[in-house]
């Protein structure tokens, strides 16, 4: 009697860095590599508007570090040199004690993703995004355990909240955008965002 094959979805962590150098930017949702389009004008602006507002929210904050166009990684418990899913987030907020705990124990973190679990997470719709690849990212976030993601389409002059759920409270071009749990200091109206 042959023992069960298990699959172990992923790749080592030295063929995704590999991969990524090689090949170019790309996620692993749910198990499939998806290749990234290249960031356009308008997609790289929200993203550094984004970065800048919650950057300069959080500057004295003891709690909380932003991040930009990172990898985050899920690496395997038991084989933290398997990536088990990876993904990109347009702009993170992450824990600043986990952060620092990481830089003291990892040798060499500078050259590898982010494997602390966001708190927040940006995602910046772009022009050639597909819906159902945008909603299964959503969902890994969750599953991975981030709070919130803040869906960002400048097509539309919306930004949809999710929390914990693939249910958002949708924002229109009117609202502000708060997150008084994670960015206490921020408060950014939608026209403002969208330059209306």
């Amino acid at each position: 009697m042959t023992a069960p094959t298990t699959l172990q979805l992923g790749m080592s962590l030295d063929d995704y860095l590999q991969r990524y150098s090689d090949e170019g930017r790309f996620e692993i949702i749910n198990g499939v590599v998806e290749f990234m389009s290249p960031n356009v004008s308008g997609h790289s602006h929200l993203i550094r508007t984004l970065f800048r507002r919650i950057d300069q929210a959080l500057v004295d904050n003891p709690n909380w570090e932003v991040f930009q166009e990172t990898a985050f990684a899920e690496l395997t418990p038991d084989n933290p040199n398997w990536v088990k899913g990876a993904l990109e987030p347009d702009v993170m907020v992450l824990s600043k004690s986990q952060w620092a705990a990481v830089k003291a124990s990892t040798p060499g973190w500078q050259n590898g993703p982010v494997t602390i679990v966001p708190a927040l997470v940006i995602e910046v719709v772009s022009p050639t995004d597909r819906y159902t690849v945008i909603m299964d990212k959503i969902a890994q976030y969750f599953s991975l355990g981030v709070s919130v993601v803040w869906l960002v389409d400048a097509r539309h002059a919306t930004v949809s909240v999710y929390h914990g759920t693939l249910q958002p409270e949708v924002l229109s071009s009117t609202q502000t955008l708060t997150a008084p749990d994670i960015l206490p200091g921020l408060a950014l109206s939608l026209a403002e965002l969208f330059e209306l």
